[in-house]
């Protein structure tokens, strides 16, 4: 018999087993809200027993002798972490490790999403998720930067009036300073003189109060 027609009869071989096994992790898992999680989780324990299910057959073994166990042991590896390709590091938030052992979820964050910033931030236009995009959209910068502006970006503007968080909005669109004076009621010199200020209170924001006859 050959080397393929062996694999052939034990990849046949699993799938005889495949529903036990699968019925077993669906049991385990259960309780994991998260449907995707829960359908990873699940597959990966699959792909555990189809590897270990090869290496038994490999050494001799019958895997169907204890399929049960070989389950339990899969679930039981998924849950710390190992998968297929690999042991997982707990420390890397993306993975399912940190998700299981020390509860973490990775959303998408964008400025003024929070509930507690999104009532005082939401610009006064109605391009209120266009203006989301602009400041949260960045294919350029290094993702370290994006990540310190994103959350920046809401604690300074909250040191802002409400009016100035509208003005900041209102031009953050790409509108020019003469449609914010309209817009606004003020003067263009006043929108420079705005822009200024900002530029200053946010260098103060990350390197303190300017020094005196500091440019």
């Amino acid at each position: 018999m050959s080397a393929w027609t062996c694999h052939e009869d034990w990849k046949a071989e699993f799938e005889s087993v495949l529903p036990r096994i699968t019925r077993f992790l669906v049991s385990v898992f259960r309780f994991v809200r998260c449907a995707s999680t829960r359908a990873d989780m699940i597959a990966e324990g699959v792909g555990l027993c189809w590897k270990w299910f090869v290496r038994a057959r490999q050494q001799g073994k019958d895997p169907a002798e204890f399929v049960t166990t070989m389950a339990r042991y899969a679930a039981r590896a998924v849950r710390s972490g190992r998968t297929v390709c690999g042991q997982q590091k707990s420390k890397d938030v993306l993975s399912l490790t940190a998700k299981l052992k020390f509860g973490v979820s990775v959303v998408r964050f964008a400025p003024g999403a929070a509930p507690e910033q999104t009532a005082r931030q939401a610009p006064a236009t109605d391009d209120a998720h266009v203006y989301e995009e602009h400041v949260s959209d960045d294919t350029q910068t290094p993702v370290p930067e994006q990540a310190a502006f994103r959350v920046d970006w809401p604690r300074f503007t909250n040191t802002l009036t409400e009016r100035d968080r509208s003005i900041a909005a209102f031009l953050a669109l790409g509108h020019q300073a003469t449609e914010a004076a309209t817009a606004f009621q003020v003067t263009v010199p006043r929108i420079s003189q705005i822009r200024k200020d900002w530029q200053r209170r946010w260098i103060e924001f990350h390197a303190g109060p300017l020094s005196e006859g500091t440019p």
